[in-house]
């Protein structure tokens, strides 16, 4: 890259063994963030489910629902569940393991998206972020990770919420990696935990902080 060559070393241990090793020298304090397909998480769980319960939350980025109109109205990858179709038997795991908090973004991590405008202002900073940023950033690209950052550092962006419970389809189908959400008399009790689903945030909040963060 034109930018050059990493400088940080490799670790020696892989990422199951690290976020073990993190939440079990930490207990109550690890907030796990995941952004990304559940399977590092899941092969954790294996090894040591202790870490469900000594995490203090686990905060995921996929949990999309009702978006089959989306995927043909508009931009299919922003209206499907990537995170839960690369791998829906991990999320199963992760999903009805022990956590004492579970929060799912869902949806709302589409919301906000990089605007020709939002790319200009963060690159005028000119700090190296912020020019990496106005470079590389795909006009029209939601949050998706950004906001899941931000709602597991700060709660008070939430402005609407559900307890549900949930879990993922992992029968063979049409279905197949699907979150699926049920009130807790209609939940099919097979191993479903309580889910904090975001249903709404404080968009223009979220990306003033954003942009600010960006452009240090």
């Amino acid at each position: 890259m034109p930018e050059g060559m990493p400088s940080v070393a490799v670790a020696d241990t892989g990422a199951v063994d690290a976020l073990v090793s993190a939440v079990r020298q930490h207990p109550g304090e690890i907030t796990i963030v995941s952004a990304g397909p559940l399977t590092n998480i899941a092969l954790a769980l294996r090894v040591a489910p202790d870490i469900a319960t000594l995490a203090r939350e686990i905060v995921i980025e996929p949990g999309k629902l009702d978006t089959a109109l989306g995927r043909a109205t508009g931009n299919t990858d922003y209206s499907t569940d990537f995170n839960f179709l690369f791998d829906p038997e991990a999320a199963h795991i992760v999903l009805t393991a022990p956590w004492k908090r579970i929060t799912l973004v869902g949806n709302v991590s589409s919301k906000v998206k990089v605007t020709p405008e939002v790319a200009k202002r963060i690159g005028k900073a000119g700090t190296p972020v912020a020019t990496y940023f106005e470079t590389y950033a795909r006009l029209g690209q939601p949050l998706w990770d950004e906001i899941t950052v931000a709602v597991a550092i700060d709660r008070s962006l939430v402005t609407e919420e559900l307890v549900v419970r949930m879990d993922v389809d992992t029968m063979p189908g049409m279905h197949y990696g699907e979150p699926q959400v049920w009130k807790d008399d209609m939940a099919p009790n097979a191993g479903e935990r309580p889910v904090h689903l975001i249903l709404g945030i404080d968009e223009a909040r979220f990306l003033k902080d954003f942009i600010a963060q960006a452009q240090q």
